[in-house]
């Protein structure tokens, strides 16, 4: 679903398969299960943020990485290369 130059207040946030264009979030709770999104130019003023299912396999695999200097300088440059692309298109 797609939701436009909308204010949410107080709820949780469902990305999979959902599309946030100009929207605000006030005192809302993002969640993630690994599904396809798009968000763009969204304004918070707080994040709580919480991922299942594979997005929740993702995350731990990152952490387990960190653990170690070489691993955690991997997952930062995978992170950097993410967000250039991002600017690029």
């Amino acid at each position: 679903m797609r939701f436009e130059q909308q204010q949410f207040d107080n709820e949780t946030i469902v990305l999979d398969d959902n599309e946030y264009i100009d929207c605000t979030f006030r005192n809302c709770k993002f969640q993630y299960g690994g599904g396809d999104f798009n968000i763009e130019r969204i304004r918070f003023d707080s994040l709580e943020f919480t991922v299942s299912g594979p997005a929740a396999r993702t995350v731990l695999l990152l952490q387990c990485l960190c653990e170690g200097e070489v691993g955690r300088r991997g997952v930062l440059g995978l992170l950097d290369r993410s967000a250039q692309a991002q600017r690029t298109q």
